[in-house]
């Protein structure tokens, strides 16, 4: 696991904590009350959104939510093209100087 993940899962559940209702936990199994489940929810809401798949079971509803959301979706994208951009320059490396 990522601390990419990890650190916008703290930020929205930040977000909830200090705006109630930020989120739309309609579809979700979990209740606001239960801490721990609340957390592992937004954990899985923030690896769902930073692979691009958005099941739409938890929704942001206000603007700070949806503004973090889209960031994060953003931050992801640059996060894969940079991972596969370096694992290519090590490998032509390797390639390079097995020659």
């Amino acid at each position: 696991m990522s601390q990419l993940e990890l650190a916008f899962a703290l930020l929205y559940a930040l977000i909830e904590v200090v705006y109630p209702g930020s989120f739309n936990l309609e579809h979700s199994h979990v209740y606001q009350t239960e801490k721990f489940y609340f957390a592992a929810e937004m954990v899985y809401f923030s690896f769902i959104t930073l692979i691009a798949i958005g099941y739409g079971d938890i929704t942001p509803v206000s603007d700070f939510g949806q503004m973090l959301t889209v960031f994060e979706g953003i931050v992801g994208q640059f996060y894969l093209a940079i991972l596969v951009s370096r694992l290519v320059m090590i490998y032509s490396k390797r390639s390079a100087e097995g020659r």
